[in-house]
C-alpha cells in the first residue's frame, strides 16, 4: 500500500483524538472542545478515505466500491 506511514500516522491521530474525547467528558469540557475535536477526527476520516480511494485494487477485490 503507498502511504501506508501516512495512515497509519493518521490512524494514530484518530486514536489520540478519541482519548482526548474521553478525557473532556470525564472532565466536562465546554461542547466547543468537543466540537472542534470531532470536526478534526472528520477530516482525518475523509483524508484516510481519499488515501483509500487512490491505492489500486488487487486482483482477490471482488467488490469495488464505486
Amino acid at each position: 500500500m503507498r502511504n501506508r506511514e501516512l495512515v497509519l500516522s493518521k490512524l494514530d491521530t484518530l486514536e489520540s483524538n478519541m482519548n482526548k474525547l474521553q478525557f473532556m467528558v470525564n472532565r466536562q469540557s465546554p461542547t466547543e472542545d468537543f466540537l472542534s475535536t470531532i470536526e478534526h477526527s472528520r477530516d482525518i476520516l475523509e483524508q484516510l478515505k481519499s488515501f483509500i480511494a487512490q491505492q489500486p485494487f488487487s486482483p482477490d477485490e471482488m467488490n469495488p466500491r464505486n
